[in-house]
């Protein structure tokens, strides 16, 4: 049963999603991809033209988040003796420390929505588990994160054959609701042919419901400015030991149409992160944009604000919003 959803206006047309200017060899067109191994996810294709049909456009709708409902031993999850991720550097993105570092550590994460925030690790060339990116929980086998740590160019495109491993509410040495893998990876073509950075996002099946135990995320859209909004970003940073998770707090400084920027601090590993308000129409923690982004180069300045002065996520439009419906109810 889907929740509330509603349609982008402009972005369906009668069978099938409406054409984008492009240069040549870019996708013109925003479609659902996935790592299954086809150019276009039609599943998630069918189901996104099934809203376009019962949907009107509204100004705003939610997806309210879930709290825990289910103990972590009767999700599917696996639990193991051996510690997991055992090293970094192989971490996603570009996040900067923004001044002073005001970032605190969450411990115990056993509580919501500490309990939904996910490490995600993967074996790299070498065979070494690494930990590279954060995941938000949006269903009970649904991760939402960034587009470039589920299809990443330096990886060869979709992140497949490197045993990856999710770990939802991770705390050091300590996996409290066990670990999931990957079913399947998804993605759109504006990101995973285009790299235009303002499409940014994903999603991973998982082979369990973890949600349950974790709680989820609710998260929402809307065509108004989010500026001053008060928002959190938490994650698996790269710069601290392995499994630790990692929160800062900000606002939102500047609301672009398919972005959002704020001054919150997080660096490499943090990519995925929900950046997120509470909000009563969401039942509490509501993620509005994935964090994607920071200063180039990790060097922050004043030359073309807030590009280069600010870290910045993927705004849940409209759009985003429905491929995450999408993909929950795949």
């Amino acid at each position: 049963m889907f929740a509330v959803l509603v349609l982008f206006a402009g972005l369906f047309t009668i069978g099938g999603l409406a054409p984008a200017t492009a240069q040549a060899g870019e996708a013109t067109e925003l479609l659902p991809v996935s790592s299954d191994g086809s150019e276009l996810d039609t599943k998630t294709l069918d189901l996104l033209e099934e809203l376009s049909a019962t949907t009107e456009s509204s100004g705003s709708a939610v997806a309210p988040g879930t709290a825990p409902v289910a103990s972590p031993y009767d999700t599917g999850a696996f639990f193991e003796t051996e510690t997991g991720p055992v090293a970094s550097g192989g971490e996603f993105g570009t996040q900067t420390v923004i001044g002073n570092d005001d970032r605190s550590r969450t411990t115990p994460t056993t509580w919501w929505p500490a309990s939904a925030t996910v490490q995600m690790t993967m074996l790299n060339n070498s065979g070494q588990r690494i930990f590279f990116c954060t995941g938000f929980m949006i269903g009970p086998d649904t991760m939402a994160t960034a587009g470039h740590c589920v299809n990443n160019a330096d990886f060869g495109g979709w992140i497949t054959g490197r045993d990856f491993i999710a770990y939802p509410g991770r705390d050091g040495t300590s996996s409290p609701y066990g670990g999931c893998r990957a079913v399947s990876f998804h993605s759109n073509t504006f990101w995973t042919v285009n790299r235009n950075r303002e499409y940014d996002f994903g999603a991973v099946k998982l082979d369990c419901e973890v949600g349950n135990s974790t709680g989820t995320f609710g998260y929402r859209w809307q065509s108004a400015s989010y500026d001053g909004t008060g928002v959190v970003t938490r994650g698996y940073p790269g710069d601290k030991p392995n499994g630790e998770q990692w929160v800062a707090y900000d606002q939102i400084r500047y609301s672009h149409t398919r972005v959002l920027w704020h001054l919150a601090d997080n660096v490499p590993g943090n990519s995925g992160d929900p950046l997120y308000a509470y909000r009563d129409d969401c039942g509490g923690p509501c993620a509005l944009a994935v964090d994607t982004h920071g200063c180039p180069n990790q060097s922050c300045n004043n030359n073309n604000p807030p590009y280069t002065s600010h870290n910045s996520g993927t705004r849940i439009t409209q759009e985003v919003f429905n491929f995450f419906q999408a993909w929950e109810n795949l």
